[in-house]
């Protein structure tokens, strides 16, 4: 890849017990900033799927 010297990788340590949580929080926080619109890498799902109480996922 050209120019991949200049690549920056980063984390944040999660605070939450659940990454979904953490992950809707980080989004909902760049909505704020950014006048409701979503990250790029999120444009095509916009929101989490959160299987209902009860059902089987197998």
């Amino acid at each position: 890849m050209a120019d991949s010297d200049a690549l920056l990788v980063a984390w944040q340590p999660m605070t939450e017990d659940d990454a979904g949580e953490a992950e809707q929080d980080l989004i909902d926080e760049f909505k704020g900033l950014h006048g409701g619109a979503l990250p790029f890498a999120n444009l095509r799902n916009n929101g989490r799927k959160v299987p209902e109480t009860g059902t089987s996922l197998g």
